[in-house]
Parts: C-alpha cells; sequence; structure tokens
C-alpha cells in the first residue's frame, strides 16, 4: 500500500517535473519574445521619430513650395499686360520683316536691272569712247585755227597801218584808187564780204575732213553751248567718284554740271532730275562726295 503511494507520488512529481521544465521553456521562449518586441519597439521610436521629422522637412517644403507659387502666382498677374505686349510687337515685327522682305527682293531686282542697264551704258561708252577722243581731238584743232588766223589777222593788220605810218604813201594810195576803180561799184553781198573775209583769213580751204569737223562742231554748238571746260576732262574727273561712271558722268555734264563743287552745293531734286538718277544713286553720291 505504501509502494504505491509512493510509486504514485513519484509520479506526479515526475509530470510537476515536466511541467515545470515545459513552462521554463516556454517562459524563455517569452522572455525571448518580449526582448525582441522591446527591440522592435525601440527601433519602431527611433523610425517613428525619423518619419515624424522627415514629415516636417516635407511640410516646410510644401509651405515654402505653396508660398513660392503664390508668388509666382503674383509676379505672373503682374508680368501678363507686358507678356501680351511682347507678343503684340512680336506679330507686328514679324509684319513688317515681311513686308521688309518683299520690298528687299524687289530692290534686288531693281538693283539688278539697274546693273544691266548700267553695264549696257558702259559698253556703250567704251565702244564710243574713241568718236568723243576725236570730237575732242577735232575741236582743239579748230581752236588753234581759229588762233592762228586771229594772230595772222592781227599780222596783217599791223602791217597795213605800218605801211599806212609812212610819208606821202596814204596820198599815193588815194590817188590810184581814184584812177583804178570805177565810179560805180556794186557792194558786196553779206555772204560775198564773209567768204571773203575767212579766204583772207585763213589762206586756203579746208580739206573735206576738216569741213565735216567743222560741220559737226557747229551742229554741236548750235545744240549745246559748250562750258569752260571740255565734256572729256569733266567725264573722267566724275568718273572718278565711286558712284559715278561715264555714262552718268556724262549725264551731269548735259546738265551743266562741270565741277565737284556743283556737285557737292546741288540740292537733291535738281540731282534727281538728271537723266539715270534716282532717290537711291543720289543718296550713294553725296555720300561718295562727303568722303
Amino acid at each position: 500500500m505504501a509502494e504505491e503511494t509512493v510509486s504514485k507520488e513519484r509520479k506526479r512529481l515526475i509530470e510537476l517535473w515536466k511541467a515545470y521544465e515545459t513552462q521554463e521553456r516556454e517562459y524563455s521562449e517569452a522572455l525571448k519574445k518580449i526582448l525582441t518586441n522591446e527591440k522592435s519597439l525601440r527601433e519602431a521610436g527611433k523610425m517613428k521619430r525619423s518619419l515624424r521629422q522627415l514629415i516636417e522637412e516635407k511640410n516646410r517644403e510644401i509651405m515654402e513650395l505653396e508660398l513660392k507659387n503664390t508668388t509666382l502666382k503674383t509676379d505672373l498677374e503682374e508680368i501678363r499686360p507686358q507678356m501680351e505686349e511682347k507678343e503684340r510687337l512680336v506679330v507686328e515685327n514679324k509684319k513688317r520683316y515681311a513686308k521688309l522682305y518683299a520690298l528687299t527682293e524687289e530692290l534686288e531686282e531693281e538693283l539688278e536691272r539697274a546693273r544691266n542697264e548700267i553695264e549696257a551704258r558702259d559698253r556703250w561708252f567704251k565702244d564710243n569712247i574713241s568718236n568723243l577722243e576725236n570730237l575732242k581731238k577735232g575741236l582743239d584743232e579748230r581752236k588753234l585755227l581759229i588762233e592762228q588766223a586771229k594772230k595772222g589777222e592781227e599780222l596783217s593788220s599791223s602791217r597795213v597801218m605800218m605801211a599806212l605810218e609812212r610819208p606821202g604813201i596814204k596820198e599815193e594810195v588815194a590817188r590810184v584808187v581814184e584812177e583804178d576803180i570805177p565810179d560805180e561799184v556794186d557792194e558786196p553781198s553779206f555772204g560775198e564780204v564773209s567768204s571773203f573775209e575767212e579766204e583772207e583769213s585763213f589762206g586756203e580751204e579746208p580739206s573735206f575732213e576738216e569741213e565735216a569737223s567743222l560741220d559737226n562742231d557747229e551742229d554741236l554748238e548750235e545744240d549745246h553751248e559748250e562750258p569752260e571746260r571740255n565734256r572729256i576732262d569733266v567725264i573722267k574727273e566724275f568718273s572718278k567718284v565711286d558712284s559715278l561712271n561715264p555714262t552718268l558722268a556724262n549725264a551731269l555734264f548735259n546738265s551743266g554740271y562741270t565741277t565737284m563743287a556743283q556737285l557737292r552745293d546741288a540740292p537733291e531734286s535738281d540731282l534727281q532730275a538728271v537723266k539715270g538718277f534716282d532717290e537711291l544713286r543720289v543718296e550713294s553720291l553725296q555720300l561718295n562726295l562727303m568722303e
């Protein structure tokens, strides 16, 4: 009876020990879980504080951005009229530039036509420069002949006067005239007197080339009175200006301009009236004359 009781107590103690060991294991495991959870809580607290700081920083950034956005909106409202004015100016400038481009194309076409005309006029002048030089040479020869005739006439007159101053020569001449010349003498006509005077002055008849040159000179004198300076010298002087070619220089000469001073002092309207000159060419000429 006593042995059974002891064996029962022993079994009960064994079971209690096993239960104790089990509770110890569970306690140890629970303690580990508690430590792990406490560690996790501490890390979570740190993370929470970090997140709170991050959220605060983000909030500050958001507030700053909202403030900037408000400022930008205010600035935008202020500069909106200026932007609209700038856009309007851009549209107007585009239209203006389009007109200027079209005008430039037209001017380039006109410039090309003018260049072709100028080249044609230059070619004409080069082709006819020999004729102009020959004309100048003929005028110079004619002038020389006239001067020689005048000198011969003066010399003849002086010799006659010297002869008449001799003693008794006047009475002898009067006697011879009374004896040789009849009472009635037809007076020569104007043409005959002129012919006689020309023969007496020049002494010989001009050749065919000289007659042709004289006829050309008379035609030129009727059409245009020759100025003090001759045409060739004036054209050469005017052609030294960058904006003038021989054709334009000849046109200026025909309009009465013979010196650079006359060109500088001439009104713009008078220069535009010259053949071959327009407003653009006159402005270019005045600029070149100022240099």
